[in-house]
């Protein structure tokens, strides 16, 4: 787990990092710093028997079309790996393998803010990173442009059809609009899977966040065929575990826990809402598994939850906000409450 200068992990989720600065904090952890659901898919325990043999190809292959069918699009265009976090920091030398030799012009465009590692992936192999507010109004004049959909950390949402328009302007320069849906299965229809294949358009899923199970590492890739055969031959024979395949198999094919799922997760996103406005803290924004705050304290703030034993997400790029996941029950949710 990397750490920024002033402590603060790049990411959240890093309980032993804040267990070891805040040693006196009561316990049990209250850790609301990741947008990951705190209501995961039940995993049958029989599942765990695949543990004893090697990955089967058929398992593959029926994951592929498992996810390939619920977001309407073709297996030939995704590829699953080891988390969609291992993905960002791939992409820059796997388009570089199928036509990009030298990163030296290479410009980048990456909405601000959002998901961190993307600027610093592509500025770990010289490219020139420029980063804004308003992404989609550097379409056509950047070799890749990157944005959330929606967006991490402050929910923002972007239409179908902008994201269209944007890719078309793109095409025209032969570069590259990357998609990341890490949230999207919170809110299907804005997905831009069915285009999946089109020239220049890449999407990145992840399994974790919404299904609640982020240990198992899984995320997708989507683009077109000659980026998604490279990564296949990268990853070689055994890319995804036993466990891995046979739980997200199951899991991307109940539509009936997923449809269940995203109505708990609206109305507990709106029953913490309307706790939070009996705060001084000021909601700017927010998906159905975290709430951006804006907050003119927020680090002062963070140190004060996180002495309490609660841990929330403070952006040193931002510092005038935080971002706070779905406590998991009502007493989870008075501890934050209260802290604040």
């Amino acid at each position: 787990m990397a750490i920024v200068p002033n402590g603060v992990a790049y990411h959240g989720g890093a309980m032993d990092e804040m267990t070891r600065r805040f040693p006196n904090a009561p316990q049990p952890w209250l850790d609301l710093s990741t947008g990951i659901n705190p209501w995961p898919y039940p995993i049958d325990p029989g599942v765990l028997q695949g543990l004893a043999q090697l990955p089967q190809q058929s398992d593959y292959v029926q994951l592929c079309n498992a996810v390939a069918g619920l977001y309407g699009t073709s297996p030939d265009y995704i590829v699953p790996a080891n988390g969609s976090e291992g993905l960002i920091w791939l992409l820059p030398n796997l388009l570089a393998q199928v036509g990009q030799s030298s990163f030296a012009d290479i410009k980048i465009a990456v909405a601000q803010p959002t998901y961190g590692d993307y600027a610093r992936a592509w500025e770990s192999v010289g490219a020139t990173v420029l980063c804004s507010s308003q992404v989609l109004s550097l379409a056509g004049e950047v070799d890749v442009l990157v944005v959330a959909n929606p967006n991490n950390p402050d929910g923002r949402i972007y239409t179908k059809s902008s994201l269209l328009q944007a890719l078309a302007r793109q095409q025209s320069r032969g570069g590259y609009l990357l998609v990341d849906e890490a949230f999207g299965d919170l809110v299907p229809d804005l997905s831009l899977m069915s285009h999946a294949g089109a020239p220049g358009l890449l999407m990145l899923r992840s399994f974790g966040k919404f299904f609640g199970l982020p240990g198992l590492r899984l995320g997708w890739l989507a683009g077109p065929g000659v980026i998604i055969e490279a990564l296949r031959r990268q990853q070689g024979v055994w890319p995804i575990n036993t466990l891995t395949l046979e739980v997200a198999r199951q899991a991307y094919t109940d539509l009936s826990w997923q449809q269940a799922t995203r109505a708990k997760l609206c109305h507990s996103r709106e029953h913490l809402l309307r706790c939070l406005s009996k705060t001084v803290l000021q909601v700017a924004g927010y998906t159905d598994l975290f709430v951006w705050l804006k907050d003119t304290a927020a680090s002062n703030r963070w140190h004060t939850l996180a002495q309490q034993g609660v841990a929330v997400r403070y952006f040193p790029t931002e510092p005038g906000f935080l971002r706070i996941g779905l406590p998991k029950n009502e007493q989870e949710l008075a501890r934050l409450i209260n802290v604040l």
